[in-house]
């Protein structure tokens, strides 16, 4: 399937401002591949390659050049068939996903949905592939997961651009639920970690805030990246898998202000 922008329609504008989302910041449709046109674009490519072949000056016996000729004519038979079923068949409806700064509204063939940021959960993770050629290149590939708090999905995004877009809107917005739970209550929870007066809880097992600092190494970049104690004098960097714990990057950021500010008092 493929991406592209869209343009957010009367409708959505509506419900966005009566959801008190503001006007949408971004938009992306996704349509996917219908399957008989793919397969009539699989079947111009089976008929012309041979068809081509056969219909070269070579020495091949009258008869090839017959069916060359005839795989040839075909092409256009194909091409003219798959247009007409187009234009006698509705279309799919493109999932559309429309992002504001305070929600977000998916438009899909069964209706429409809106979300308030605080109802979604974004998963943002990177994978490497393998080496591949002679150079042993590898290729990173962004994956950005919007789910809703009781894990259905709503969007899984491998485009780039769009996700640095989106990220930022539902980080600005947690960040700032995020810090008034924290204030109000003393603890918020991502995933499997949760931030408390006490330190950081990873699946069951508390890492008191004098068990977390920031690299002393003077020649990593600022801010320093985060490490967690894991016995006398041993430290290893904070890991925190963005395809398991959400929204990542504002989890990383309360530790971060937290071990600061601790710093700063010592």
């Amino acid at each position: 399937m493929g991406s592209s922008d869209a343009v957010p329609t009367l409708r959505v504008r509506q419900l966005a401002a009566e959801r008190g989302f503001g006007p949408p910041v971004t938009t992306v449709a996704v349509r996917p591949l219908e399957g008989p046109d793919l397969a009539a674009g699989c079947l111009c490519v089976l008929l012309t390659v041979p068809g081509l072949v056969l219909s070269l000056p070579f020495p091949w016996p009258a008869t090839a050049h017959t069916v060359g000729y005839g795989l040839l004519a075909a092409v256009p038979l194909v091409v003219l068939g798959a247009w007409l079923r187009h234009r006698r068949t509705r279309r799919p409806t493109a999932r559309v996903l429309h992002c504001c700064q305070e929600g977000l509204i998916q438009e899909t063939e069964d209706g429409v949905e809106a979300f308030a940021w605080h109802e979604v959960l974004v998963y943002d993770w990177t994978t490497t592939s393998r080496p591949v050629g002679q150079g042993n290149n590898r290729f990173d590939t962004r994956h950005l997961k919007l789910t809703t708090r009781e894990g259905r999905e709503i969007r899984h995004l491998t485009n780039s651009r769009q996700a640095d877009v989106i990220s930022r809107l539902a980080d600005t917005a947690e960040a700032s639920r995020a810090r008034e739970q924290w204030e109000r209550t003393g603890s918020v929870t991502f995933g499997d970690h949760t931030l408390s007066t006490a330190g950081l809880t990873v699946d069951g097992t508390l890492h008191p805030w004098s068990h977390l600092r920031r690299s002393p190494s003077p020649f990593r970049a600022r801010p320093r990246p985060l490490e967690a104690r894991t016995g006398t004098d041993r430290w290893k960097p904070l890991a925190i898998d963005g395809a398991t714990t959400p929204y990542r990057s504002v989890l990383l950021d309360l530790i971060g202000r937290r071990v600061d500010d601790r710093g700063a008092l010592r």
